[in-house]
């Protein structure tokens, strides 16, 4: 796991390092930002939109990704 990964991953990442970490280019980074219960309904906006489909549902299983968001990308 790279840094960025276990950056992402750790349980007290703040939003703001979250937020930024949401437009690394690694696509093993992104998922970890998703999956984070720290990361904010703004940037799980963004991750629900992504372009990879691992990165997509790592978002709508956070329980903090609005429904709607789900609901209008087909996520649920």
């Amino acid at each position: 796991m790279s840094i960025r990964q276990s950056l992402a991953a750790h349980p007290n990442a703040s939003s703001s390092v979250l937020d930024y970490l949401i437009r690394d280019d690694a696509v093993s980074v992104r998922p970890q930002v998703a999956l984070n219960p720290n990361t904010s309904a703004g940037a799980l906006s963004d991750l629900v939109d992504d372009i990879n489909s691992d990165v997509q549902d790592a978002a709508a299983s956070n329980p903090k990704t609005p429904k709607v968001l789900l609901e209008e990308f087909g996520l649920i």
